[in-house]
């Protein structure tokens, strides 16, 4: 183990990584059972297991979510997808965090999505899976 970070309340069910276009120095996106998304961020120079890693940003999905399962940033950088244990998917704009966009997409949990290459002819950006 190189590092703890401490805040989620439940289990952390996905870890994606910011670059660094999204804040000093990158840093990663968190997501848990607590119905919670966290980003975190590494201060430029900071390499190692004793950097500090610092929360910069969080989103409260809340417990009709009933936790979140997975997220995904857009090529871009500029949006973060997330699916929940409810079958919810959600886009939310990664410079304010705000809630872009919200789909009622599966009867239940989505454990996986990912962003389509871009192409004029995809209506839907965010393809995802879930259980059957």
């Amino acid at each position: 183990r190189c590092r703890a970070l401490h805040a989620h309340s439940g289990s952390v069910w996905d870890v994606t990584f910011l670059d660094s276009n999204c804040g000093a120095g990158g840093g990663l996106v968190t997501c848990s059972s607590d119905g919670s998304i966290r980003l975190w961020s590494l201060p430029p120079g900071s390499q190692g297991p004793g950097a500090p890693v610092v929360m910069t940003g969080l989103i409260d999905v809340g417990p009709a979510a009933e936790g979140v399962r997975c997220v995904r940033l857009s090529p871009d950088s500029k949006l973060l997808a997330s699916g929940d244990r409810a079958g919810n998917l959600r886009v939310h704009s990664l410079k304010d965090l705000t809630l872009e966009s919200f789909i009622e997409a599966h009867d239940s949990e989505v454990l996986s999505l990912d962003w389509a290459p871009q192409d004029e002819s995809q209506v839907d950006p965010v393809q995802e899976t879930s259980n059957p």
